[in-house]
């Protein structure tokens, strides 16, 4: 049956794609909730003069929480910071973000996360009267 000739379904959309990209950033924020260590780290990269490396590092602990064994392993090296230079602390958490590399479907599935609400797509719409 076709729509009614004064119905128009634009701002309904709008409002279907705000909701659904609320919730999907809401989700993918949920999942980022990193543990004390990792959060600190992220914030002491931040306050450090920006620089490649410095981004590099940031790009790896902000993506998501680690777990497990390399989670130890990180809050090992973030109790021992004090006994390294700045460059040497660096070096060391370079190496561990070699040494414990994501696992490339999680990084797929970020891709999936719309950047804005415009890149989702409304495929159906059903009308009830």
């Amino acid at each position: 049956m076709p729509f009614p000739g004064d119905f128009n379904p634009q701002p309904l959309i709008k409002k279907l794609r705000r909701h659904l990209f609320n919730r999907i950033r809401a989700a993918e924020i949920a999942l980022e909730k990193l543990p004390v260590p990792q959060r600190q780290i992220v914030h002491w990269l931040h306050a450090l003069s920006p620089s490649a490396g410095r981004n590099r590092l940031l790009q790896y602990f902000e993506v998501r929480s680690l777990t497990g064994a390399a989670f130890n392993e990180l809050r090992n090296l973030w109790r021992e910071r004090s006994q390294w230079s700045l460059e040497e602390w660096l070096h060391r958490l370079q190496e561990f973000a070699e040494s414990h590399p994501y696992p490339a479907q999680e990084d797929e599935a970020r891709a999936l996360t719309p950047e804005s609400e415009e890149a989702l797509e409304c495929i159906a719409w059903t009308l009830l009267v």
